[in-house]
């Protein structure tokens, strides 16, 4: 092995590149910190990333999301501009296991309520249920608990209550 010179062009290179690597992520933590307007995991602004904290669904109506999932769905929706932005400042790169966690989650606030409705479409004996189960769902007090079940993690102006509702 041979010995590293710090004249070497490559341990130059290296040192660089880590200097600049260093830089970028003292300004994207200045850029997300806690109060500021971006999401240090996603680097999207936050009142993108509401517009999805409470989706239409077309069978259950509104249903309040999970930070991840609003993540994704501001992604998934973003500009080639802003996603490009949000990579250069966003701190959190692996994501896999977090979208993971967020289709389970979406998944388990709504498994009655979607299999009640779907069941419905099949069997009309089960009319009366999914509608009366849709009654609950709409709820105003239902819809509070779901925002509080689905608040972690949100920005507390968003936690509790849909943008535009506080």
């Amino acid at each position: 092995m041979r010995p590293i010179l710090l004249n070497d062009p490559q341990f130059k290179r290296r040192t660089l590149q880590e200097k600049l690597r260093a830089r970028r992520d003292r300004i994207a933590a200045w850029l997300t910190r806690p109060g500021s307007d971006l999401d240090p995991t996603s680097g999207l602004p936050w009142s993108q990333i509401a517009r999805y904290r409470v989706i239409d669904d077309p069978d259950l109506g509104p249903v309040p999301q999970y930070v991840e999932a609003a993540r994704q769905l501001a992604m998934r929706n973003a500009s080639e501009a802003d996603r490009h932005r949000a990579s250069m400042a966003a701190l959190d790169r692996n994501d896999k296991l977090a979208a993971l966690a967020a289709d389970v989650n979406a998944e388990r606030l709504t498994w009655l309520p979607s299999l009640l409705v779907t069941a419905a479409r099949a069997d009309h004996s089960v009319q009366p249920l999914s509608a009366q189960q849709l009654r609950v769902w709409a709820d105003p007090q239902v819809q509070r608990l779901l925002m509080n079940e689905t608040g972690g993690g949100w920005p507390e102006p968003f936690d509790d209550q849909p943008p535009g509702q506080k």
